[in-house]
This record gives C-alpha cells, sequence and structure tokens, in this order.
C-alpha cells in the first residue's frame, strides 16, 4: 500500500499468462490460441462499454458510483472503463482479472482497501470473476471530469 492507505495501480509488471479458450462461435476443433488472439483483438477494436458495476448508487457531473457484488464463481461483464477510477473494497475475497491485453491478475485486497486503477490502455477493459470463496462487494468511483 502506498500513501493514505491507497494501493498502487493493477496490472503494472503483471506477467501475462495465456487463457486458452474457443468460444461458441468458433468452428469445431478451433486453435485456442488464434480464438484469443482474435477475442483480443477484437477487444482493441470495438471495446465493450459495459456497466462497471452491479447497480449505480450515485452521480453528478464530477463522479459516478457503482456499487459492485458478486459471488463466488460469479464475473462481471466484459466492461471497458472510460474514465479514470478508484474502488474501494466493502467485503474482501480473492479476485482475478483478465486484461484485453491476456494478462491476468490475482489479487484479495482487505475489505476498507482503496485501490487506485486509473485508465491505462489494455487494462481498461476486463473482466472480474470472484475465484474466492467469500462474496466480493466494492465501491467503484468513476471521476468524470478528468
Amino acid at each position: 500500500m502506498g500513501d493514505l492507505g491507497v494501493a498502487p495501480a493493477r496490472g503494472t509488471g503483471d506477467s501475462p499468462r495465456a487463457t486458452a479458450r474457443c468460444t461458441a462461435h468458433e468452428p469445431v476443433g478451433c486453435d485456442p490460441e488464434a480464438s484469443q488472439r482474435r477475442w483480443r483483438e477484437a477487444w482493441r477494436r470495438d471495446p465493450p462499454f459495459g456497466d462497471v458495476g452491479t447497480r449505480l448508487l450515485w452521480e453528478n457531473d464530477g463522479v459516478r458510483v457503482w456499487h459492485l457484488e458478486l459471488a463466488p464463481g460469479e464475473s462481471s461483464p466484459l466492461h471497458t472503463h472510460m474514465h479514470p477510477y478508484f474502488f474501494v473494497v466493502v467485503q474482501s475475497s480473492r479476485t482475478l482479472t483478465e486484461f484485453a491485453d491476456g494478462s491476468l491478475s490475482e489479487d484479495e485486497d482487505p475489505a476498507g482497501a482503496a485501490v487506485w486503477a486509473g485508465l491505462e490502455g489494455d487494462h481498461r477493459t476486463h473482466v472480474l470473476t470472484n475465484v474466492g470463496d467469500e462474496v466480493y462487494v466494492n465501491r467503484v468511483i468513476e471521476l468524470l471530469g478528468s
């Protein structure tokens, strides 16, 4: 954790690990690595703009606050952050974030942790999965005027 208990941005220095997958739209016997390359290229060309949280709690011209809650094994929708943001962990669990560049970040921030996520290239688009045994809850705070 940095000054004031704020953890550094995610994804910096994470080692990329391949997550091979074939989608329902791929031909039978598809090449998982080729499928993943097409998936990441599609993210870069046309990033999804899904909701960054489970429920919008509050917003004004400068700030938007989301509630995010994931049961064990549950994933967020694929989404792209369009504004700099940070999140505050309300209830901790182990999470896995899969980024558009193929890198993964597994984390378990304690309740009360505030984590600056910023707005970095391929890490803006991701899926967050609760890989722990407890419900994961956070508040995502987007800075709209930035």
